[in-house]
């Protein structure tokens, strides 16, 4: 069976079992169940058992934010780069000239600055493909 669903930002799941064994507990892990509990259920460890899966579930969906928080991050950072040596290279100009010309450009259009270095990055790879390979004038 396919529990996708139950995994992407799914419900904490505490499982119910009978009785346990390798296989069993395989398939829990692998739906995403947080904890097991055996049937028939007592009420001690119960009450410990729902606060720490909450808390676990709560956790893991704030680092599961905070990873993709950091992967924006570094897409982002990648993209600065890349726009910062192309307008080294062509402007001949320094580092930090060309962080202020990217930061400038994003102020003055009121656009994150990741939108205008990505603008700078298509306009080189257009550039690029007109001067390298573009059709040939036959005249």
């Amino acid at each position: 069976m396919d529990y996708g669903w139950l995994q992407e930002n799914g419900p904490p799941i505490i499982s119910v079992v009978n009785f346990e064994n390798p296989t069993m507990i395989d398939e829990a892990l692998r739906i995403g169940v947080m904890a097991i509990l055996m049937a028939p259920i007592k009420a001690s460890g119960l009450l410990s058992t729902i606060i720490t899966t909450l808390h676990q579930h709560a956790k893991n969906r704030h680092n599961s934010d905070r990873f993709s928080q950091l992967e924006k991050k570094v897409i982002s950072l990648k993209l600065l780069e890349e726009a910062k040596r192309i307008l080294i290279e062509k402007q001949k100009i320094f580092e930090n000239e060309a962080y202020e010309l990217l930061r400038s450009q994003a102020m003055a259009q009121r656009i994150p600055i990741e939108d205008i270095a990505r603008e700078i990055i298509q306009s080189e790879r257009i550039m690029s493909k007109i001067i390298s390979g573009g059709p040939k004038n036959t005249i």
